[in-house]
């Protein structure tokens, strides 16, 4: 877990203290690694981040043309002024 998150899940946790800065979210991607119920995980999304929230239960494959590399589907979909 991402240092002390007061038992929050670490992407709401950090998403929280953007806010607190006037960062708006339209799209969040959390991966995870271990397997987890779907239900135990946006139980503890806050409504105000569910239509943000994507969640994807497998970890990341840092390989270039991999479609579990966050960084190529960043640049695939993803403009400049987004």
């Amino acid at each position: 877990d991402f240092h002390h998150t007061n038992g929050q899940v670490p992407a709401v946790y950090l998403t929280q203290i953007y806010q607190q800065f006037g960062f708006h979210w339209d799209h969040i991607y959390a991966y995870e690694m271990q397997d987890k119920k779907p239900a135990d995980v946006f139980d503890q999304v806050p409504e105000d981040l569910f239509h943000a929230y994507h969640w994807i239960n497998v970890g990341v494959n840092s390989a270039k043309g991999s479609k579990m590399n966050p960084w190529n589907m960043l640049l695939r979909e993803y403009k400049e002024d987004d």
